[in-house]
């Protein structure tokens, strides 16, 4: 979805143009040039952000925009490959510059970032990092019934044997909660809420922070 102009379902291989003509027609509310960064789950790449921050902004207001939108579970370290958080980042980035993300050092998410473009004036007021566009969320099915999945059960993603596996912790309310169906994981602190993020099942991750 392009948070500029709410239109949704456009192709991954496609934003990134789509982007560029959004901007064109947004009001210039400042002169400050800005970073357009493309933000990624090395691992699961239907996980994509695009992203502008102004190039005067700091690594530590990069990280707690990641933090709200994609990882925060209960305060965990996190760190950037380009450096500490009091650094600016028109000191420590360029166009193409690739770098990484981690969250959480126990249970550790992490995160590629490539720096798309640099220089076009910044088109939004105050925020100092805001979102331009986002995967849509991903239609998971119960693994049961089929239907829209809503809950992880965390017992069914311990006992995985591998990626290939996945789908089996997945589950709608109905599903999770008939014991003729999953009877034998019954523990509802071992279950948290289906998200569009890349720390879906990790931790305490539940998307509302």
């Amino acid at each position: 979805m392009c948070a500029l102009c709410g239109e949704s379902g456009i192709s991954k291989r496609s934003i990134e143009r789509h982007l560029v003509m959004c901007l064109k027609h947004v009001q210039k509310t400042s002169d400050e040039k800005f970073f357009h960064l493309f933000v990624t789950d090395p691992y699961n790449s239907r996980y994509w952000l695009h992203i502008e921050a102004v190039e005067s902004a700091t690594v530590q207001t990069l990280d707690w925009f990641l933090r709200e939108i994609w990882v925060e579970c209960c305060g965990h370290l996190s760190q950037f490959s380009i450096g500490g958080p009091t650094r600016k980042l028109k000191d420590v980035l360029a166009q193409r510059r690739k770098f990484s993300y981690e969250y959480d050092f126990g249970t550790t998410t992490d995160l590629s970032l490539e720096v798309i473009a640099r220089g076009a004036p910044v088109s939004f007021g105050k925020n100092a990092v805001r979102l331009l566009a986002r995967n849509d969320a991903l239609d998971i099915p119960c693994y049961i019934c089929e239907k829209t999945a809503t809950v992880v059960c965390l017992d069914c993603q311990q006992e995985l044997r591998g990626p290939h596996d996945e789908l089996r912790m997945f589950f709608c309310e109905m599903c999770i909660n008939a014991r003729s169906k999953h009877s034998h994981h019954d523990d509802e602190e071992m279950r948290l809420p289906v998200v569009n993020s890349p720390r879906m099942g990790v931790c305490g991750y539940t998307g509302e922070k």
